[in-house]
């Protein structure tokens, strides 16, 4: 890992990233959302917001942050 912003769903330790399951578990939603569901980021936003779902800082996902999720390397 060479630093910046770690992605939701990661952790970082001294050298790499290291998946968070909980998170892991979000983005495969977002991204089942998106891919059946055809759902908008805005929609898929609500659905995860529905649910419970929070980001790190405990508010709701942006779409911007949906998109990262659904267009992030597997």
């Amino acid at each position: 890992y060479t630093g910046g912003p770690v992605p939701y769903g990661w952790r970082a330790d001294d050298v790499r990233l290291i998946m968070v399951d909980q998170e892991q578990a979000v983005v495969c939603e977002a991204r089942r959302l998106r891919r059946e569901e055809g759902l908008s980021l805005q929609a898929i936003s609500d659905r995860l917001t529905k649910r419970g779902y929070r980001s790190r800082s405990g508010r709701r996902f942006e779409p911007m942050q949906i998109r990262r999720m659904v267009l992030s390397v597997r």
